[in-house]
């Protein structure tokens, strides 16, 4: 897998403007995005057009951002398994009781 920094993905995305293609990023956004950002590139297709007429071979990607994660894992109690089904049920309840005026208590 290929991955490009943010100066990389910029000077590309630049040349692409410069060569008259139509599948180039709105500069702004990179302007707005981290320095320390990274884009994994999937290359996706030969493509000989542009604008619709014959050109010089060029590839067209496909930008996924990379994003930091963090993982962790914890415990529960095998019952809580059967919960699961319940939950949304549980939380449609609770909106649908907010939404209700609420009833003087004598």
């Amino acid at each position: 897998m290929e991955v490009f920094d943010k100066a990389l993905l910029t000077f590309a995305n630049q040349m692409a403007i410069k060569l008259g293609y139509n599948r180039a990023i709105e500069p702004e956004y990179l302007k707005n995005t981290p320095d320390d950002q990274h884009w994994a590139v999937v290359f996706c297709m030969l493509h000989e057009h542009k604008a619709g007429k014959p050109t010089d071979p060029h590839v067209r990607c496909m930008l996924r951002p990379l994003v930091k994660q963090e993982a962790g894992g914890y415990k529960v109690d095998p019952a809580v398994s059967l919960m699961v089904d319940v939950v949304p049920e549980i939380f449609e309840r609770a909106m649908i009781a907010e939404r209700q005026p609420a009833t003087p208590k004598a």
